[in-house]
């Protein structure tokens, strides 16, 4: 019988490929709602997604759950540990990213981007100046930014 691995949430196409080139012989399941996420859950070996209580009581097959996020502390964990069901999370995936956003905002915000801002309007789109009082970073050209990247 092949490792049947539930997928709790909508992936695209492409995710889907992926999965499957990845994972030859693995049977993905893909559910559309809750209710049939617990029904199917039954008899499968590995979940992609976030469990609930009553999905680990209907699981009594499940091994193993992914999560894609870096948190894991809403999910419950007594009952996880009780199952014997390993954990993986999304943790130390997203650093770098955000490391990258992290420095992008503090480029733009050196080079003084954040000076207009988009204001809502039921009748068109317009901007809006706002003023910013005089700091280190309002004058870029007095400023130095070193970078190291290891």
């Amino acid at each position: 019988m092949p490792l049947r691995v539930l997928l709790a949430f909508d992936h695209s196409a492409q995710d889907r490929a992926l999965l499957a080139e990845a994972a030859p012989g693995v049977e993905l399941l893909e559910v559309g709602d809750r209710e049939e996420w617990h029904h199917r859950s039954a008899d499968c070996d590995a979940l992609i997604g976030h469990p609930d209580e009553p999905l680990l009581d209907a699981a009594a097959r499940l091994r193993w759950v992914q999560v894609g996020s870096a948190g894991v502390n809403h999910l419950p964990l007594d009952a996880l540990r009780r199952r014997g069901i390993v954990l993986t999370s999304g943790s130390g995936t997203y650093g770098t990213p955000i490391a990258e956003h992290i420095l992008g905002l503090m480029l733009a915000f050196a080079a003084g981007l954040p000076r207009r801002r988009p204001i809502a309007s039921p009748t068109r789109s317009s901007w809006s100046i706002f003023r910013r009082t005089t700091s280190a970073l309002a004058a870029p050209a007095a400023s130095t930014i070193r970078l190291a990247y290891a």
